[in-house]
């Protein structure tokens, strides 16, 4: 029976993303013999499919990371993770109020008026250099302007995208080098191993093209 093990390496940012470890009869293929284990062959397309699988969550996670930085502050979720001294004890940010964008403002609906001032406390206490005001005509509703776009943010941005493509493509490598450790242990027929290690070295270059291009076009719409 095989049973491989796939995981990422360890970054500064992530601890083990990407770590699926898999075994079952999907990756085997018992032969029409009546013998056991010595008989039973490795599945390439399952044990493929699997690894292209694992190079698509780093794409996509890549890609949500590329969001959250050309947003910067205008991202609707900024504040979610927020805790709110309320009357009662402490609130999370989401089960009091919500965050819309709406042109250069962030747009903030409060569930209870009450919650109005303990919010705008609470965004200025994150030392999130953001400050909310009550509509003057509505005390559930807040506004929060947001910093125009500068040359120095785009640089820091620039920066922050090279450094997270840096991390997924290192992740993605570890993804590869896993593989192609634990298929060493592997029994089956030279011609299927060398068969599956070339499709799997497709597959991820492949993928590093994907990603490099994701990279490459984040990069160019913040000139």
């Amino acid at each position: 029976m095989l049973g491989l093990k796939f995981a990422a390496r360890n970054t500064p940012r992530f601890q083990s993303l990407f770590w699926r470890p898999f075994s079952g009869t999907s990756f085997v293929l018992k032969s029409k013999g009546k013998s056991k284990s010595n008989d039973e062959e490795i599945n390439p397309s399952a044990i493929l499919q699997d690894v292209d699988t694992q190079f698509q969550s780093v794409l996509d996670k890549y890609k949500k990371k590329i969001t959250e930085i050309k947003l910067g502050k205008a991202d609707p979720q900024i504040f979610n993770k927020l805790k709110v001294k309320v009357e009662n004890g402490t609130a999370l940010f989401t089960d009091i109020a919500q965050t819309t964008l709406k042109g250069k403002f962030l747009t903030i609906t409060v569930f209870d008026p009450k919650n109005s001032k303990r919010i705008i406390s609470a965004i200025l206490g994150a030392n999130l250099n953001l400050n909310a005001e009550e509509d003057p005509k509505n005390p559930q509703l807040l506004r929060v302007a947001l910093p125009s776009t500068t040359k120095d943010l785009k640089e820091k941005q620039a920066k922050e995208l090279k450094e997270n493509f840096n991390i997924f493509r290192a992740s993605s490598a570890s993804i590869r080098a896993h593989v192609l450790k634990d298929l060493k242990k592997v029994r089956g027929s030279a011609d299927t191993l060398r068969k599956l290690l070339s499709d799997i070295e497709k597959t991820h270059k492949n993928h590093i093209e994907r990603l490099t291009h994701a990279y490459k076009e984040a990069e160019k719409s913040l000139k």
